[in-house]
């Protein structure tokens, strides 16, 4: 993912990481970096982890994009939130920002994260990504590596309606074609 944020950005600032860091260090990174764009990727993906350790992940996953979002006054903010927050909705539908039900720690924290961002700067952006299992065995395919992948079982889909990006101009592609490009534009195809 971060490969492909930077294809798309000039002048791109590699962040160092903000782990363990407080609201004022954010905020001097943030003021030195003079940016006019954050993308924020950052996050405990490991289920596991983040039911052992609720602490860790509400730091990472909440805390870290609110300081963010009260640094980037001026700055435009985009933060990766995720699917997970339909974790606990039935039905196999395309799922629109209003149908949440959060039901694992993690979800909980990013839809909290989602909630504080967007009131504390109501113009950040807000991408709520796909589980990866499918897509990682889809990019293997495309640029020829033989490698085992494992999922997780999971109880929802990923399939979520995009009609509110398309009213902003951005159209996605579908999976297979982005991978294709990906992988060719990075050199990965044999």
């Amino acid at each position: 993912m971060d490969l492909l944020v930077a294809s798309l950005c000039r002048n791109v600032i590699a962040c160092p990481s903000l782990k363990g860091l407080g609201e004022d260090n954010i905020r001097r990174i943030i003021e030195k970096s003079q940016v006019d764009t954050i993308i924020h990727t950052a996050a405990i993906f490991d289920i596991g982890e983040r039911e052992k350790n609720p602490d860790a992940s509400y730091i990472a996953n909440v805390l870290i994009p609110v300081y963010l979002s009260k640094a980037s006054k001026n700055i435009k903010l985009i933060c990766f939130s995720s699917d997970q927050v339909y974790s606990g909705t039935d039905g196999y539908y395309p799922f629109t920002e209003d149908m949440v039900k959060p039901n694992n720690i993690y979800a909980k924290h990013e839809l909290e994260m989602e909630n504080r961002v967007l009131d504390i700067d109501p113009n950040a952006v807000m991408l709520r990504a796909e589980r990866m299992y499918e897509i990682t065995k889809e990019l293997l395919s495309v640029i020829g590596k033989d490698i085992m992948v494992e999922d997780i079982s999971s109880r929802h889909n990923s399939w979520m309606n995009c009609e509110k990006a398309i009213k902003y101009g951005v159209i996605f592609s579908n999976v297979e074609d982005g991978l294709e490009k990906f992988a060719r534009d990075y050199g990965l195809l044999k």
